[in-house]
Protein backbone atom coordinates (compact mmCIF):
# COMPACT_ATOMS: atom_id res chain seq x y z
CA UNK A 1 0.00 0.00 0.00
CA UNK A 2 2.83 2.26 0.19
CA UNK A 3 2.94 3.11 -3.74
CA UNK A 4 -0.23 4.11 -3.63
CA UNK A 5 -0.57 5.94 -0.62
CA UNK A 6 3.27 8.22 -1.35
CA UNK A 7 3.95 7.02 -5.00
CA UNK A 8 7.46 6.27 -2.91
CA UNK A 9 9.25 2.50 -2.60
CA UNK A 10 11.94 1.31 -0.07
CA UNK A 11 15.46 0.73 -1.16
CA UNK A 12 14.95 -3.05 -0.39
CA UNK A 13 12.54 -2.90 -3.11
CA UNK A 14 14.23 -1.20 -5.72
CA UNK A 15 17.46 -3.68 -5.70
CA UNK A 16 15.26 -6.67 -5.72
CA UNK A 17 13.25 -5.30 -9.00
CA UNK A 18 16.61 -4.42 -10.66
CA UNK A 19 17.92 -7.86 -10.16
CA UNK A 20 15.73 -9.72 -10.89
CA UNK A 21 14.91 -7.25 -14.16
CA UNK A 22 18.70 -7.31 -15.25
CA UNK A 23 18.47 -11.54 -14.41
CA UNK A 24 15.64 -12.34 -16.40
CA UNK A 25 17.06 -10.01 -19.20
CA UNK A 26 19.92 -10.98 -19.51
CA UNK A 27 18.91 -14.95 -19.83
CA UNK A 28 16.39 -13.65 -22.06
CA UNK A 29 18.73 -12.16 -24.34
CA UNK A 30 21.60 -14.88 -24.35
CA UNK A 31 19.09 -17.98 -24.55
CA UNK A 32 15.61 -17.05 -26.35
CA UNK A 33 17.22 -14.10 -28.70
CA UNK A 34 19.94 -14.76 -31.84
CA UNK A 35 19.11 -11.54 -33.35
CA UNK A 36 21.44 -8.76 -32.52
CA UNK A 37 18.71 -5.94 -33.20
CA UNK A 38 16.48 -8.03 -30.51
CA UNK A 39 19.10 -7.95 -28.06
CA UNK A 40 19.70 -4.27 -28.61
CA UNK A 41 16.36 -3.60 -27.97
CA UNK A 42 16.01 -5.45 -25.27
CA UNK A 43 19.18 -3.73 -23.34
CA UNK A 44 17.91 -0.23 -24.57
CA UNK A 45 14.11 -1.59 -22.48
CA UNK A 46 15.93 -2.60 -19.59
CA UNK A 47 17.93 0.41 -19.06
CA UNK A 48 14.93 2.88 -19.44
CA UNK A 49 13.04 0.64 -16.86
CA UNK A 50 16.40 1.05 -14.62
CA UNK A 51 16.54 4.42 -15.15
CA UNK A 52 12.64 4.83 -14.42
CA UNK A 53 12.92 2.63 -11.24
CA UNK A 54 15.73 4.59 -9.99
CA UNK A 55 14.01 8.09 -10.17
CA UNK A 56 10.93 6.59 -8.38
CA UNK A 57 10.76 8.28 -4.96
CA UNK A 58 12.57 6.62 -2.10
CA UNK A 59 11.30 6.06 1.22
CA UNK A 60 13.79 7.08 4.33
CA UNK A 61 14.01 2.99 5.99
CA UNK A 62 15.60 4.86 9.14
CA UNK A 63 12.54 6.63 10.25
CA UNK A 64 10.26 4.19 10.57
CA UNK A 65 7.87 6.73 10.42
CA UNK A 66 6.93 5.78 6.33
CA UNK A 67 8.14 9.17 5.64
CA UNK A 68 9.27 9.82 2.04
CA UNK A 69 13.01 11.11 1.17
CA UNK A 70 14.40 11.60 -2.36
CA UNK A 71 17.76 10.43 -3.02
CA UNK A 72 18.75 12.75 -5.58
CA UNK A 73 22.07 12.92 -7.12
CA UNK A 74 22.14 16.04 -8.18
CA UNK A 75 21.02 17.93 -4.60
CA UNK A 76 24.86 19.28 -3.75
CA UNK A 77 25.00 21.17 -6.73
Amino acid sequence: MLWREQRAITVAVKRVALVYLWVVIGASSVFFLTDTIHRLLLLAIAIGVTLHLLRLKTLSEKSGDGSVEREDQDKDI
